[in-house]
């Protein structure tokens, strides 16, 4: 991981931008993603379907979030990711946004796919 200096740390949070990112803050980023690389291999191949975990806009969230604090930010990414692992965060999320998912104590109505809540 890289050091960055009070300085470059308060430089960084005055520029919440996700695109066009400042040569300091590309930096980071690169930093911040090689070291969770092997994390986010890990993830990627037990929920391929999950890409938004991994995103670049995701990393930067948990790099402002830790102030920049880089150590921190790859403890609290590293451990949010194993959780969504243990919970099965990708397969709960693929089958709600799936065309024929029907939630639990509803019921289709007609051939027309109108659903209502059992009462």
């Amino acid at each position: 991981l890289i050091e960055l200096s009070e300085a470059e740390r308060k430089e960084l949070l005055v520029d919440d931008r996700v695109r066009d990112l400042t040569p300091l803050k590309a930096r980071a980023l690169a930093s911040f993603r090689e070291e969770v690389a092997g994390v986010i291999a890990q993830y990627t191949h037990s929920a391929p379907s999950d890409a938004e975990a991994v995103a670049d806009a995701r990393l930067l969230r948990y790099m402002r979030g830790c102030g920049y604090d880089l150590e921190t930010a790859v403890s609290m990414y590293t451990a949010t990711l194993q959780w969504r692992e243990e919970n099965r965060v990708a397969a709960v999320r693929d089958q709600a946004v799936s065309p024929n998912y029907v939630p639990p104590y509803w019921h289709v109505v007609n051939r027309y796919w109108q659903i209502r809540p059992l009462y």
